[in-house]
């Protein structure tokens, strides 16, 4: 068990240092070809159809379970350009940017989670629909919040001036 701990963390460390990298030098690796695109999903079915067996040893287990990761960082790895595409087509910000990119990441993980080939369907197709899904929904959630001071005083305007009172009759007016 220690050593699937050490090889998951090692391989985790290794997505992050690999994302980093690609973020810096703003460089992505090419998307992968339908023939090693269908290969890796393979290796993803394979796997999950074989995991009810129980006379597999522990090692194998481990084995299966590094294939899966790497297979899935592989598919993760080839779709970046994708989420920097559709990031991009927010228009927003450079910092803002940042955010969406980091949240078109988690999109594009669901999408390669559910994708099923078997329907016929492109990757980027549905992986382009989960990312844009994710970052709408952070809009959605974020448009409720709106930045309101606790400190700025409630009878001001934003020039510093007193507020007048709509309604309010002036009883000390001589008519």
């Amino acid at each position: 068990m220690e050593v699937f701990l050490i090889s998951f963390a090692l391989s985790v460390l290794k997505g992050v240092t690999l994302l980093v990298s690609y973020i810096n030098n703003n460089s992505f690796p090419h998307p992968l070809s339908k023939e090693d695109e269908s290969r890796y999903f393979q290796i993803i079915q394979r796997v999950h159809t074989n995991s009810d067996s129980d006379s597999d040893s522990d090692l194998d287990v481990i084995d299966e379970a590094l294939r899966i990761e790497q297979a899935r960082n592989k598919l993760i790895e080839h779709n970046l350009r994708l989420v920097t595409y559709i990031v991009e087509r927010f228009g927003e910000t450079e910092e803002k940017n940042d955010d969406l990119f980091s949240i078109g990441m988690i999109g594009l993980i669901k999408g390669i989670d559910t994708f099923n080939p078997s329907i016929g369907a492109k990757l980027s197709t549905y992986a382009g629909r989960c990312i844009t899904n994710e970052i709408l929904m952070y809009y959605r959630k974020d448009k409720g919040k709106s930045e309101t001071s606790l400190f700025k005083p409630i009878a001001q305007d934003d020039s510093g001036s007193d507020r007048k009172r709509r309604g309010a009759t002036n009883s000390t007016r001589k008519h």
